[in-house]
C-alpha cells in the first residue's frame, strides 16, 4: 500500500499569476521609461535646429517631457519596487492588488501624457526643425 503525505510537509503553493503580472507590468514600465528618454533626447536635438518662432513650443514640451521624465516616470519605478517585494515568496496578500491596481492606474496616466506628447511632437515635426541644404 501507498503512503499518505500529510499537508503540512508539502511545500506551500506559490502563485506565479502575481510574478506574471509583475513581471508584465515592469516590461511595460521600462518601455514607457525608454520612450520618455527617447522624446526628451529628441526634443533636445530639435532645439539645436529648430526655427526661432518654434522654439518656445519646443521647449515647453520638453518641459513636458521633463515631468514625466524627472517626477512621474520615478514615482512609478517606485511603486513596481514596493510591488515586486509584496511578491517575493510569489504569494500576493489581499491588500497587494489594491497597490497593484494603483500601479496599473499610475501606468496609464503616464502612457497617455507620454502618448499626447508624442502626437504633439510627431504631428509638428517638420515645423519645428530647420533644415539648410547647401
Amino acid at each position: 500500500m501507498g503512503t499518505i503525505q500529510s499537508s503540512a510537509t508539502l511545500p506551500p503553493l506559490v502563485s506565479t499569476t502575481a510574478i506574471t503580472t509583475v513581471e508584465s507590468l515592469e516590461k511595460k514600465i521600462e518601455r514607457v521609461g525608454a520612450d520618455l528618454r527617447f522624446y526628451h533626447q529628441l526634443l533636445g536635438w530639435c532645439l539645436l535646429g529648430c526655427r526661432e518662432d518654434k522654439r518656445r513650443v519646443i521647449e515647453q514640451m520638453r518641459e513636458e517631457a521633463n515631468a514625466l521624465r524627472d517626477r512621474e516616470w520615478p514615482s512609478l519605478s517606485e511603486k513596481l519596487s514596493r510591488l515586486k517585494v509584496k511578491t517575493g515568496n510569489g504569494t500576493a496578500p489581499s491588500r497587494w492588488y489594491g497597490s497593484l491596481l494603483e500601479t496599473q492606474h499610475h501606468l496609464h496616466r503616464l502612457d497617455d501624457a507620454l502618448n499626447t506628447l508624442k502626437e504633439k511632437v510627431q504631428g509638428g515635426f517638420g515645423e519645428f526643425v530647420h533644415i539648410s541644404i547647401w
